[in-house]
Parts: C-alpha cells; sequence; structure tokens
C-alpha cells in the first residue's frame, strides 16, 4: 500500500470516528436540531399541504425561507422517511462527503503545481485545511446546511465542463435555483467559450423554476416564484452596509465620501475590470503556453466562486466557497515554502477559523463579524496566493523552457 493510501485511509478512520461522536453528543445533548435542513422540511411540507412557504419563520425566529420553490422539492425523497431520519441521512450525506472530498481536493490543487502528489507528507497540510474549515464545516453539520454540497456541486460544474458540458450547466441550473449568487460565474463562462455549459445552465434553471407547476398548477406557482423574489429583496440589506463585502470595504476606506449604489457601481465595475485584465493576461500566454489552459482557467474559476461572499450580502458559512484557494494557499506555503503565505495564515487564522464564542464569546465574535474583519481575511488570502501562484507558475515556465 502506498503512503498516499496509508494516510488517506487513517484520515478516513479518524474523521469518520469523529463525525459519528460529534453526532451522538449533539443527539445526547439534545442539540441535533439542523435549524437550516428543518427550513427546507418545514418548507416542503407546507407546499405539499398547498400553503405559501415565504413570510414565515421554521424552527428559528430567523428561519425564513427564502429560496425558489423547487429547492424545497429537491429534498422530496428524504422527506418521506420523516423528520428524524431525514437529518440523520443528511448530516452522514454532508460529514461523509467531507471526509472524502477533502484529500482528493488537495491531491487535484497539488496537481496545479506540477508536483508529485507524493512529494510531500499528505496529512500535514490536510490538517493545516481542516484547521482552517474546520469552524465552517461543524456549523454546517450542526446547522444542515448546503453550502458544502453547493460547493461540491461548483466542484462537478468545473470537472465536467469540458466532457459533458450539459452535466456541467445542469448542474450550474440546480446551484442557481439554490443561490442566485452564481450569476457571478455566467460572465466567465462568456469568455470561456463555455457555450454548451451556459445554454444548458439557462434551459436547466428555467426548468427548475416551472418544475413545480407540475404538482402545484401554473397560477400557484407564479405566486410563489413573485413570493420568492419579494423575499429576497426584503430579507437583503443596503449592500455597503454588509461588513464582509468590498462595497463596505471600499465605503469605509473612503471615508463614507462615497456610497450608496454609487459604490456599489464603482467596487463592481473595479473588480469586473481587474478580473478581466487578469484574464487577458492569461489568454496572452495561454497563446505561447496552451497547457497553461486548465490551470488558468481553473484558477479563475474557483477564484470567482471564492469572491462570491465579498460580492453578495450572505451568512459566513457561505466563505467555505474558498475552500480551493484555501488548499493551494496551504501547498504553496507547506510544500513551497513560500513564507509569506504562512503570516497571511496567522492574520486570517482568527476572523476565518477561530470566529466562535466559544473562544471571545458572543460580544467578541459579534464585533468580529460587524468589523468586516471575515470578508478582509478572505481577500487577503485570495490576492495573496494568486500573486504567490502566478509568480510560481512564470518561474515554473521558465525553467522548463
Amino acid at each position: 500500500m502506498s503512503k498516499e493510501s496509508q494516510q488517506t485511509r487513517l484520515f478516513y478512520l479518524l474523521s469518520g470516528i469523529l463525525l459519528l461522536v460529534f453526532l451522538a453528543l449533539n443527539m445526547v445533548n439534545d442539540r441535533f436540531e439542523t435549524w437550516d435542513l428543518k427550513v427546507y422540511y418545514d418548507a416542503l411540507e407546507q407546499m405539499k399541504a398547498g400553503n405559501s412557504p415565504y413570510g414565515q419563520a421554521f424552527g428559528l425566529s430567523s428561519g425564513f425561507y427564502k429560496y425558489s420553490p423547487i429547492a424545497a422539492y429537491l429534498f422530496y425523497p428524504l422527506s418521506l422517511l420523516g423528520w428524524t431520519a431525514t437529518k440523520i441521512i443528511y448530516y452522514l450525506l454532508i460529514g461523509a462527503s467531507m471526509i472524502v472530498l477533502l484529500p482528493k481536493i488537495l491531491l487535484q490543487v497539488q496537481t496545479y503545481l506540477g508536483r508529485n502528489p507524493l512529494a510531500k507528507s499528505l496529512l500535514i497540510p490536510l490538517m493545516m485545511l481542516l484547521l482552517f474549515l474546520g469552524g465552517h464545516l461543524a456549523r454546517e453539520l450542526y446547522l444542515g446546511n448546503v453550502n458544502w454540497l453547493l460547493f461540491v456541486g461548483l466542484l462537478l460544474v468545473h470537472k465536467y465542463r469540458k466532457s459533458n458540458g450539459i452535466l456541467s450547466g445542469l448542474i450550474l441550473g440546480v446551484l442557481l435555483a439554490f443561490k442566485p449568487h452564481f450569476v457571478f460565474i455566467l460572465p466567465w463562462l462568456v469568455m470561456r467559450k463555455e457555450a454548451k455549459v451556459l445554454l444548458a445552465t439557462g434551459l436547466s434553471f428555467g426548468a427548475l423554476l416551472v418544475l413545480p407547476a407540475l404538482f402545484l398548477g401554473w397560477t400557484e406557482n407564479l405566486n410563489l416564484l413573485s413570493e420568492w423574489l419579494l423575499t429576497m429583496q426584503g430579507h437583503n440589506v443596503a449592500l455597503y452596509d454588509s461588513p464582509n463585502t468590498v462595497y463596505y470595504l471600499l465605503s469605509h476606506l473612503s471615508f463614507k465620501l462615497i456610497s450608496g449604489n454609487t459604490i456599489i457601481v464603482l467596487s463592481l465595475a473595479v473588480v469586473a475590470f481587474s478580473i478581466l485584465f487578469w484574464m487577458m493576461r492569461h489568454f496572452r500566454r495561454e497563446k505561447q503556453e496552451p497547457k497553461l489552459r486548465d490551470v488558468h482557467s481553473s484558477l479563475e474559476f474557483f477564484t470567482i466562486t471564492a469572491l462570491i461572499p465579498n460580492l453578495v450580502h450572505t451568512d459566513t458559512e457561505h466563505f467555505i466557497w474558498s475552500t480551493i484557494i484555501i488548499a493551494l494557499m496551504i501547498l504553496l506555503a507547506y510544500q513551497e515554502k513560500k513564507q509569506v503565505l504562512f503570516g497571511v495564515m496567522m492574520l486570517a487564522l482568527i476572523p476565518f477559523s477561530l470566529n466562535t464564542p466559544d473562544l471571545w464569546g458572543r460580544a467578541g465574535v459579534e464585533l468580529l463579524n460587524q468589523s468586516g474583519s471575515l470578508g478582509i481575511a478572505n481577500l487577503l488570502m485570495i490576492l495573496s496566493t494568486l500573486f504567490i501562484f502566478e509568480k510560481f507558475l512564470s518561474a515554473t515556465s521558465r525553467a522548463t523552457s
């Protein structure tokens, strides 16, 4: 058995035990509530009874259903088993996917460095990745959230976009039905000329919006879609008041001299032109070195997904979509000895990973959340990793030319 296989199996064993212990402790202590999953479950029960799921709280006072009607219907098979079975199966599903995918993510990201997967120990970077993601992963399990599964969907969109563009687009359509935030991926698909993925995405999303009409009727489905739009508007805040967004950051850097819609338009323009300029540089390099296209396109795709929580008003759990960039940062720091990234990791660790009332109390966590430190940490990790990796690619290219 190879060293890689031994380490992976050890990780699977220890993680599986921890997953079951965490489940048992929550059940024994009567804390296995999975409030976010209950929102989907109860919203589905409302629609099955012919009622609207919008405008009422499920479970907690903040548990409003803010998603498209079809999103709840995707939980229909689990709902047939009852609430207790649903939350246990869902917990085990997302927990098992975390355990299986984290080592695979590191090994895949390592290929971007052009290194043999066995060049270094897998276990140490894996533990570092868990340190950064542990708090987010634990909240996904505890709350029964969908953000990790949406990230898995992003991995599939990226994986199949070349070999099976129709499947890739179908999956992206499902992701949009849960979170319209993924609309930021569409311009990238245009730039990368992924016409098949774009077409399948549009058809998939459109079909998913009208599919509930088969159960509810056209009029009722249109009413629900209208309520969905109103709910999304009602539960949003002014973007420049959302602490972890670039709009909030730029507004405060300008001492609030620029605010309102102006700061939103200006911020989006800066981000859009920065990404466009970056991609144009990639296109020029790919003309000389076509082999860079796969690495470049992967980096662009996962950078955009990592930036989404900085571009929309979201919960802190959405920063789990930065997983690929964090994995790349860790491998660059650990394997390539990029010391500056160790400094970035130390700065980002508290707001990104250790933002918990168990360490800082509720007042301390509230201060961290309202300061925008999580959004700044995410931007710092993205920008520093991209800068170091682009230099690494250039150096590697020169060495092999």
